[in-house]
């Protein structure tokens, strides 16, 4: 197998930033494919044929960025890789790269089978490979290698209105960096990740929107029905802390009254555990009071009966109590009269 040098080497229009050249390529004459192929000719200057040149000071450089992409590079037809929306089918992949005689760095490309179609029926004759320089013109990496019949074609990414390309300092534009939400040192991959992430955003978007529009009917109810369930649930809830409210007002009472008839309580303290017990668990907290209250209040001997010529009435509380439970005052003290007898009773 034979690989032929080129003779001279060319470039096509570009940016300041980027760099063309074109060296011939031909298969053996037994037909056999090239497996390494030249990119970067020897010599520190490279010069082409409108005038332009960059310089190639420092090969290694050029293949260590390589390395540290650790992808390959693609060989396709016309730059069509560096042209943004245009499909860009692999001619073949260079794996490696190597500084040879001079400074030339030389690519092992594995040919696809189209790449090899093409070749084998000379339909293509020049590798075209695209560089990136700084803006004193110093070769930095490798972008890409194309097969090409026409050297000078002008190359989208690099001269088309519209097109993007990278600043002067092989970066990215701010402008788009900003745009994506990437770093502005970000790479070309990194661009084009973001570039995928906001279309993944905006296709959950458009499902979401449209599950908005058309939402599933047997997961909401009508507004009417809805109001009408939520008035139910307020009036059963206020209903039912009523009731706990009554029956919580009676326990306390109860409490107060057991512990007075006990002498443990004098009438006066009475307020302040009566405010004791209607805090948040303030009844549990009296009642283990009551517990180890001294009796403090001797015994009337009325054994629970009022003194002759008294007159009955309730107290606040039990005025309350009386209302919430539709009692007169003599019910309500009749039937707490039968409560304390009962309570001696089992005493």
């Amino acid at each position: 197998m034979s690989t032929n040098h080129p003779t001279q080497a060319q470039a096509s229009p570009e940016q300041s930033q980027t760099g063309n050249l074109f060296l011939a390529l031909n298969t053996s004459s037994e037909g056999e494919l090239p497996t390494e192929i030249e990119l970067i000719p020897a010599g520190r200057t490279i010069v082409g044929v409108d005038g332009r040149t960059w310089i190639n000071d420092n090969p290694d450089a050029i293949v260590s960025a390589f390395k540290a992409r650790n992808t390959e590079m693609v060989v396709d037809f016309f730059h069509a890789v560096e042209t943004p929306q245009i499909e860009a089918p692999a001619a073949g992949w260079i794996n490696r790269l190597e500084v040879r005689e001079g400074g030339s760095i030389w690519g092992r490309v594995e040919w696809t089978p189209k790449g090899k179609d093409v070749l084998r029926g000379k339909e293509y004759r020049y590798i075209s490979p695209v560089f990136w320089a700084d803006n004193n013109k110093r070769i930095l990496r490798m972008s890409s290698a194309t097969m090409t019949n026409k050297p000078n074609l002008p190359m989208k990414a690099l001269n088309q209105a519209g097109a993007v390309t990278q600043s002067e300092n092989g970066m990215l534009p701010k402008q788009l960096c900003h745009a994506l939400g990437v770093p502005e040192a970000a790479t070309e991959a990194e661009a084009v990740n973001a570039v995928s992430a906001l279309k993944e955003s905006k296709s959950k978007a458009e499902l979401a929107l449209n599950q908005v529009q058309t939402p599933d009917l047997t997961q909401f109810v009508p507004m009417e029905s809805h109001k009408k369930l939520e008035a139910r649930a307020l009036s059963a809830e206020k209903a039912l802390n009523q009731e706990q409210a009554a029956k919580h007002t009676t326990a306390i009472e109860t409490e107060l009254d057991t512990a007075a008839k006990e002498g443990k309580i004098a009438p006066a303290s009475r307020p302040m555990y009566l405010a004791m017990c209607q805090q948040q668990g303030g009844l549990e907290k009296f009642r283990e009071l009551a517990k180890t209250l001294p009796v403090i209040v001797p015994a009337s001997g009325l054994d629970g009966k009022h003194p002759e010529g008294a007159t009955l009435a309730l107290n606040q509380a039990e005025s309350e109590v009386a209302a919430k439970l539709g009692l007169t005052k003599e019910k309500y003290l009749a039937a707490k009269n039968t409560n304390n007898q009962h309570t001696q009773q089992g005493a």
